[in-house]
């Protein structure tokens, strides 16, 4: 009986450190996409093809 508990609790433990293993996970990739999309030289690219665009769909008149 007692094998029987230690190996429900052993089971139980094992099923809570995989879900915080993965809740951990998720978080940091989440972390990792924010990091890389709101990265300063992206956005001075990102800025830059804006603008670039913006005098490309000008009309002739305004350049």
């Amino acid at each position: 009986m007692f094998a029987l508990h230690e190996l429900r609790r052993s089971f139980s433990m094992n099923w809570l450190y995989l879900t915080i293993g993965i809740v951990l996970g998720v978080a940091g990739i989440g972390m990792l996409l924010f990091a890389l999309t709101s990265s300063p030289i992206l956005k001075k690219n990102r800025m830059e093809r804006r603008r670039q665009a913006a005098e490309n769909h000008r009309p002739e008149e305004y350049h």
